[in-house]
This record gives structure tokens, C-alpha cells and sequence, in this order.
């Protein structure tokens, strides 16, 4: 009987915590991001960079307006729908921002965080771990309205 309780407790845990998860899961060592690139997708849908972000209080700033921030996992026929299968992410006025620690000295474990800001609002949040290698990329939306902190990333970017 007492196993049973146990076990009912357990996977009630487990089924909480894997419906409510946050962007902070998918921004690694917050302290330890030193850098972040920018990439815009400018109107003649050509990839444009932007000087990287090294300022320390700017870095702040953007990782204070998009952590904690609830997200819910896309399946990959969402993300299909989402992202019209990648077509949309050659459209104009979308934006790609890695998260960086350039003290890394491999390449592939120096991104902390990236993230997609579509010109409608959205926010997508890609899992770092699972950029690399065969697997698919595990990609997760902001599951309420976004746009206020879209529009706020967005002046930072812009204005600086």
C-alpha cells in the first residue's frame, strides 16, 4: 500500500513537471553567456548580421526578458505548421539569437541558449544538447502571448 501511495506520487511529480517547463531550462549557465549573435532575416529574405553583444549589462538585460518565460514542446508536425517547414524562417523580420560563452573552448558545447523571434511575435526556444548530431532538434514555443516581450528584445537589438 505504501509503495502504491509512493508510486502515484512519483509519476503525479514527473507528469507536473514535464507539462510545465520554462525557458530557463534551455539557457545554460546563464553567468558564463559572454556573447550574443544576432542574425536578421532582412525584406529581400537575404541573412544579415548584426555586431555581436559582448556589453555584460545588455546581455543581462535580454536574458532577464526571455528566461523564465513558459514554453510548451512542439512535435515535429507542429513546428512543421508553425514554421510552413522551414519556409517562414527564410522570411523577412525574423531574427536568430545564439547565447554564447566564448571562454568554451569547443565550438559545439559554446552555445548556451538560441532562439527564434518570428515577425508576428512568436518566440521559439531550441534545446541547445540536441543542435548537434543526428537527432532532431528539440524546439519549443512561448505558450502565452509573447509580443510585449518581443517588442521589448526587439528595441534592445535595435537601439543599441
Amino acid at each position: 500500500m505504501v509503495i502504491r501511495r509512493f508510486l502515484v506520487i512519483v509519476l503525479m511529480v514527473l507528469f507536473l513537471t514535464g507539462c510545465s517547463q520554462n525557458s530557463s531550462n534551455f539557457i545554460y549557465e546563464p553567468d558564463k553567456i559572454d556573447m550574443i549573435k544576432i542574425q536578421e532575416v532582412n525584406e529581400s529574405n537575404s541573412a544579415v548580421d548584426y555586431p555581436p553583444i559582448e556589453d555584460l549589462s545588455t546581455i543581462k538585460k535580454i536574458i532577464t526578458l526571455i528566461d523564465n518565460i513558459e514554453v510548451k514542446k512542439l512535435s515535429p508536425s507542429e513546428e512543421a505548421k508553425i514554421l510552413n517547414n522551414g519556409k517562414k524562417l527564410q522570411q523577412g523580420g525574423n531574427y536568430f539569437i545564439l547565447l554564447i560563452n566564448t571562454k568554451e573552448n569547443d565550438l559545439t558545447k559554446s552555445l548556451y541558449g538560441a532562439l527564434i523571434v518570428l515577425k508576428e511575435g512568436k518566440l521559439i526556444f531550441t534545446d541547445p544538447k540536441t543542435m548537434s548530431g543526428k537527432q532532431r532538434t528539440v524546439s519549443y514555443i512561448a505558450a502565452n502571448d509573447a509580443s510585449d516581450i518581443v517588442g521589448e528584445l526587439l528595441k534592445i537589438i535595435e537601439n543599441r
